[in-house]
This record gives C-alpha cells, structure tokens and sequence, in this order.
C-alpha cells in the first residue's frame, strides 16, 4: 500500500518540478484531469485517486490474509495429502457402540421385543417321578437367577428352563426366593451367558401407559402382546397392575414392559368372575424379593403348596389360573376286546368361551403306579359352561393293568370307567 503512496505522491512532484524548470515533460493533461487556475484538481480527479488507493489497500489485505493462512490449506509435503491427513482424523467404518447412551424417548415396540425377547425362559414344573405338572415363563433379572409366578413352580419337584429361541435346557437346581403373598418366586439355574432384564425398583407406570407381555402361552415361545394399564388395584396394603396386554397361563410368570424396556410388572394368569381380565404384580414386590435373596435351596421334595387365602389369586377372589378347565369322565370304549381306546371330557366351568387346551394324562396300574402319560391337546373353542368330548388312544396293557377285566367274550360293554387311578393335568388354555 505504501508504494502505491509513494508512487502518486512522487508523479505529482515531478510534474511541479517541470513546470518550474519550464520544461515540457507530458503531454497536455485530459481535459478530465486538467486543474482549475489555482493548481488545484477537479472533483472527478480526487475520487479517481481515492478508487485507486482503495482498490490497492484491498489488494494487500487479500495478499496478507492468504499469507497468514495459507500452511493451514496448503500442503509443503511431498507426499500428497499427507498435511490433511495430519490436520483431519477420520474415523474407519465400522459400528459405533451405543450401548452406554442414555436412551433417549421410548423405544419402539420391535426394539423393546428384539432387547426382551433373549432373556425370556420357557419353564416345565415336573413331579417327583419327571412327569410335568405345569408349564409357565420366567425372565433373568440376575446373572443364572430366573423371576417367575409362585404358582408356576407350586407342588414341583424338579424342573427345567428353555432360553426363548434356543435348544438347550438349563436344570433348575432350586428356589432363592420365595413369596407366595404376591405369587413370586425366584429360581438358581445352571450358569448361563444370558443377559438380566433391568428391573424398575418402585411402581413407575400409570393408567394408559403402553406396556408390552413376552409369555410363553401354548408353549408358543416368544409370543409379544401389547396392551395399557386399565387400572392400579389396591387390595390392603397390596398393589396388583390390571393390563389389556392379553396374558395365558402359560404366559404366568413373564415380564410386562415399559417403553424404556425394564421390567415393570410380572404377568399372571388371572380371571376374575369369568371375565378375561389381565393382571400383574408390579416389580417393586420383585425388587424387595431380590434384596432378601435367601441362600440355595435345591427341590429336595416338592415345593409346598401356599396356604388357603394367602396369595394374591385369592386376594382378588380367583381360583388358581387352571382351575377354570378340567378333564373328567374317563372311559375305555372299545367293544369285545381291550383296544386301549379310551375318551374323556374338557369341562370348561368359565363364563368366557376356551381353547387351545393342553394336558396330560397318566394312567396308573391297580398299585397306584404309574405306566404310561398320554398328551391331550383340543385346538377348538369350549363355549361357557359347556363340555368337549375327545378321544384317544393307548396300548391295549396300559388298559388291561388300568382296568383289569374278563375276557371276551365276558367283557363289559363299553363305555367302561377305568379301575386304577387316572391322573389329569391341564398345564394351559386361552381365554377366548
């Protein structure tokens, strides 16, 4: 900038030292730059100069900025992109762990299935003779230690948990907890990599919230259902979540999620004056049960049964979730001869219409031993306070040491009651 000054200062006094030395160095001057009679320049000239000045001044900021700035741009290195590999990191692809974040807003209802799903269990309650008495679900809420219903594990003595999706059965090899008042209990498994649900420690859902089922209904593993809180119900001191989330017995013992995916209720089978009314015990009974934990006690016998009037089922006036379908009336039908043909009736004694029923029976010889189990399963719908007739079929011994009877051509005419015992189980069904 300076030396454009100096140039436009220094072509001015040349100009005045010719003209005293009367010497004519130029040409005349344009009309546009001539000077008036007191040697002064028109107005036109001044603003040509100061356009001049400015548009220099420009000239040597633009040089100075990029001076300044340019190591920042441009790169010395030999090797090309070397200087912006140093002044840029980049980040190779791969997938970036976001399990730490907090969750922000509700998880949508497939990520609260794809998080809950693995952690759900499949349980089978056997005898003491490993015949199956009951089947229920169950949730990890601690490394190897499985949440479910008191009434699913009530009068067993051994059993066996099934990861949802998995093949692999893990023993289990007893209780840690127990509270037959609100129907929970707590089971030690074998060791298994299986994640815990996180557990919400005090009642943090109100009436309307979504809250999500993973049960086991049918032995249908994994099955979700998504529902609300309808209502809070106090009995006492005692709190129990009524959901719309529809909940089998064989879904008795699951989780009920909210849409952070933790742990707010566990499901239970219960029906109240005949109605399909859903409900479960909210997690902060479970997270109490939790911090009592007791040390292991293997299923030495069978679990005892709860006394009369001592769990929530009988707090809200319900028989146990089963009680409501029966099987009865066994008879042998087969004409002449011993078949092993046999029939028997599902007495459904609800108000609401069943199906899906799934049992057992065990026939038992004239000493009270048994000798053979024979499943039942009747897919159809059992209307209100009606009765369904099935059939089936066994091995001609099982019928002649169940009822022992004269030879043809003496045997009694059919239908013909068995004469030992006869044992039914119905370990699930689903309200219509």
């Amino acid at each position: 900038m300076l030396w454009i000054i100096n140039g436009i200062y220094g072509h001015n006094r040349r100009k005045e030292l010719s003209k005293k030395a009367e010497i004519q160095v130029a040409p005349a001057p344009r009309p546009e730059l001539a000077r008036t009679p007191d040697g002064v320049l028109p107005r036109k000239a001044k603003l040509v100069n100061w356009a001049v000045v400015c548009v220099g001044c420009a000239i040597v900021a633009a040089i100075l900025f990029f001076a300044l700035r340019a190591p920042k741009y441009i790169s010395t290195d030999p090797n090309p992109g070397t200087a912006a590999k140093d002044q840029i990191q980049f980040t190779p692809d791969k997938e970036i762990d976001l399990a730490g974040l907090p969750d922000k807003g509700p998880l949508s209802p497939a990520e609260i299935f794809r998080r809950g799903r693995p952690s759900v269990v499949l349980l089978e309650m056997q005898d003491a003779r490993g015949q199956p008495i009951s089947l229920g679900s169950g949730f990890f809420m601690d490394k190897d230690v499985v949440a479910t219903n008191f009434h699913v594990i009530e009068g067993a003595a051994a059993g066996y948990a099934k990861v949802t999706g998995q093949t692999v059965k893990l023993n289990i090899k007893g209780t840690v907890g127990v509270d037959p008042l609100h129907d929970l209990a707590l089971l030690q498994l074998d060791a298994s990599p299986t994640l815990p649900l996180p557990v919400a420690p005090n009642l943090s859902v109100n009436v309307g919230d979504a809250v999500y089922a993973i049960g086991n209904p049918q032995g249908l593993e994994g099955t979700f259902s998504q529902g609300i809180v309808s209502s809070v119900r106090t009995f006492g001191s005692d709190r129990i979540l009524q959901i719309t989330a529809p909940v089998s017995p064989g879904s008795s013992g699951g989780p009920v999620l909210d849409q952070t995916g933790a742990v707010v209720g566990v499901s239970f089978a219960s029906i109240e004056k005949g109605q399909n009314l859903n409900f479960a015990i909210p997690s902060d009974y479970l997270a109490a049960l939790q911090l009592a934990k007791t040390d292991l006690r293997p299923f030495i016998a069978r679990i005892p049964r709860a006394k009369a009037r001592t769990t929530l089922l009988d707090l809200i006036g319900n028989e146990h979730p089963l009680a409501g379908v029966v099987a009865e009336n066994l008879t042998y039908d087969g004409v002449s001869v011993q078949t092993g043909e046999f029939s028997l009736s599902l007495h459904n004694k609800l108000r609401d219409s069943v199906a899906g029923v799934y049992g057992i029976v065990i026939f038992h010889d004239m000493r009270g031993q048994p000798i053979d189990v024979y499943p039942i399963s009747y897919k159809g719908i059992i209307p209100a306070g009606t009765a369904k007739r099935i059939s089936g079929l066994v091995g001609k011994s099982v019928e002649r040491l169940n009822c022992p009877d004269r030879p043809f051509p003496y045997l009694s005419e059919p239908p013909r009651p068995p004469k030992g015992k006869v044992e039914f189980r119905i370990l699930d069904f689903s309200v219509e």
